[in-house]
């Protein structure tokens, strides 16, 4: 009976069966893939979030952070980064980040849903 939710389309795992709603979250886009449902959405503080399938996947303020650790932290382990593969990734921030290393010769990035890097 809480007003904030509002019944989900879908069960989710790991989720809760409601989507939270509140004032100033405004939905941009949505749309549905051969693969997914995709949703754009702003809330009140104005940052602009990509949700897929009713998981948030990234926002626009903590993108840029996120993507350096998922380059960052693996890179650690090896002498130098000269080939990269990454599977997924549409928004093509590990490529923004994977070409900040000096000794890099080939960046290789495969993505399913060519609807998310358009």
């Amino acid at each position: 009976d809480d007003e904030f939710y509002e019944e989900a389309p879908h069960v989710y795992t790991l989720s809760c069966p409601a989507n939270l709603m509140f004032d100033g979250y405004r939905i941009l886009e949505d749309f549905n893939t051969l693969y997914q449902s995709v949703e754009y959405f702003m809330v009140p503080d104005g940052d602009v979030c990509l949700e897929l399938d009713a998981v948030i996947q990234a926002c626009a303020k903590y993108r840029p952070h996120y993507h350096e650790l998922g380059m960052d932290f693996p890179a650690r382990y090896i002498e130098s980064v000269k080939r990269v593969l990454f599977v997924g990734g549409g928004d093509s921030m590990l490529l923004a980040e994977a070409v900040k290393y000096p000794d890099l010769e080939l960046v290789v990035g495969l993505e399913l849903e060519q609807d998310i890097t358009r």
